[in-house]
């Protein structure tokens, strides 16, 4: 049972940084999946399956040791290694999403620029005098 949870718990924690990379990166500026009440929650609920995913695969691969060898042992090891297999595929998804992210620098659409302002300051002109 602990396999099948872990197996369950890594695809979705996989698909779901799918769904976040492809929300953020690959849809329009102006489609509905740009949301960050979307990501938000998406987000969400990866932090709470991969949270999930990892003890469990790492307790399933301590009981595969700890049983020793036979044919349900080798079925589970299969099962197990592919929840490790989807773990590694989610971190390095999450990776390159926090890289991407990082590197675009998306700057707000809803500032006006700065004028451009001197870069020395301005000193009165000698002629003057300055006032009391």
């Amino acid at each position: 049972m602990n396999h099948i949870v872990a197996l369950f718990s890594s695809v979705a924690s996989l698909t779901l940084i799918g769904l976040i990379y492809v929300c953020r990166f690959r849809t329009r500026q102006s489609s509905w999946l740009q949301s960050e009440y979307i990501g938000m929650n998406l987000m969400a609920l990866l932090v709470g399956l991969y949270t999930l995913a990892v003890p469990a695969t790492l307790l399933g691969l301590w009981r595969l040791i700890a049983d020793g060898l036979s044919l349900s042992t080798l079925m589970n090891s299969a099962i197990d290694l592919a929840s490790i297999a989807a773990i590694i595929a989610t971190t390095a998804l999450f990776l390159r999403a926090v890289r991407r992210a990082n590197r675009e620098g998306t700057t707000p659409n809803n500032v006006f620029p700065l004028t451009p302002s001197p870069s020395a300051p301005r000193t009165p002109p000698k002629g003057m005098k300055k006032a009391a």
